[in-house]
């Protein structure tokens, strides 16, 4: 894909980086975070079992992540240093996203006070893989996905 004239440092070591298809490898403490963030036993069984693909690429000036396994998907278009709202379990969420030292961060806070945490998730690239580090409350869990 021809790069545009407009694209910023940042974009282009995201597109060097981590554009492309990821499946993901590895996962550390992944059902501690779906309890913290209140997911039922059942649902938190499924998440742990599944292996989701992951595809990221720039469209214009966002960074989209496309998530993907046989039960679920979630597309999110992120465009950084701008609050953008985000729905996640019925619940609107104030993010934000910047692109620091490397890492793709997004920050997640809900607006209407529900029961949903706070949350704030670091991609980055560490020995050919992308991690997928995910904190709420003092949780933190790891996705590691190799690249396809």
């Amino acid at each position: 894909m021809a790069e545009s004239p407009s694209e910023s440092d940042s974009l282009r070591e995201i597109r060097a980086k981590f554009v492309g298809k990821w499946r993901l490898v590895g996962s550390e403490n992944f059902e501690d975070f779906l309890k913290e963030m209140g997911a039922p036993y059942p649902a938190r069984k499924m998440a742990g079992f599944s292996k989701p693909d992951c595809e990221v690429s720039i469209i214009d000036d966002k960074v989209r992540v496309y998530t993907s396994t046989t039960f679920w998907s979630q597309e999110d278009m992120v465009e950084f240093n701008v609050d953008y709202e985000k729905e996640i379990q019925k619940t609107k969420m104030k993010c934000h996203a910047k692109y620091e030292d490397g890492c793709i961060l997004l920050t997640m806070e809900p607006i209407d006070g529900s029961k949903i945490k706070p949350q704030k998730q670091t991609r980055y690239i560490e020995n050919d893989n992308m991690v997928l580090k995910i904190e709420v409350g003092d949780v933190v869990a790891k996705r590691i996905f190799g690249r396809v």
